[in-house]
C-alpha cells in the first residue's frame, strides 16, 4: 500500500458519486492496494454508456 498517497489523498467526507469515481481512478493509478468497489465500476460503466449515447449538438 502506498501510505504516502493515502495520507495525502483522503476520500472527501460525504463524497458524492463523481468524487468517489475520481478518487478511485486516482487511487488505482497511484496505489492499487485493493480493487475498485463494484458500485464505482458500475458508475464508471454508466458514465461511459451515457457518453456514447449523447447526440452531438
Amino acid at each position: 500500500m502506498n501510505r504516502v498517497w493515502h495520507d495525502a489523498h483522503p476520500m472527501p467526507k460525504n463524497a458524492n458519486r463523481q468524487q468517489r469515481i475520481e478518487w478511485h481512478i486516482a487511487h488505482a493509478e497511484a496505489c492499487g492496494c485493493r480493487d475498485m468497489p463494484e458500485s464505482v465500476k458500475r458508475a464508471l460503466a454508466d458514465n461511459q454508456q451515457a457518453d456514447t449515447t449523447k447526440k452531438p449538438s
